[in-house]
């Protein structure tokens, strides 16, 4: 089936599946989803992990969604926005949504 995509559709594709399989990028983009909120404020985000959790937001997690055009990070300003390709991952992240919860 993949073999039918151009090879920037499916590297888009993979893309956007790395970046939803980590449970705290997907719960970063949930942060994202709601319409007409204000930017979220990486201190609030990072203010709420833990130590280890915070690093790995800052280092790994936000940078990765950076990469694939899924949020737009302001590092002055400690702003998180929705990135151009959010829209594309909307519909896969609603479909994972109730595996993330808690049994």
């Amino acid at each position: 089936m993949s073999r039918d995509l151009p090879s920037s559709s499916r590297e888009e594709l993979d893309g956007a599946l790395g970046a939803l399989a980590n449970a705290s990028r997907r719960e970063v983009l949930r942060s994202l989803s709601v319409p007409d909120e204000p930017p979220l404020a990486q201190d609030d985000l990072v203010g709420a992990a833990d130590r280890g959790d915070a690093i790995e937001l800052v280092h790994l997690h936000l940078p990765k969604l950076e990469d694939e055009g899924l949020l737009e990070w302001d590092r002055e300003g400690g702003e998180l926005r929705p990135g151009p390709g959010f829209e594309n991952v909307r519909p896969l992240l609603e479909a994972v949504r109730d595996h993330d919860r808690p049994d």
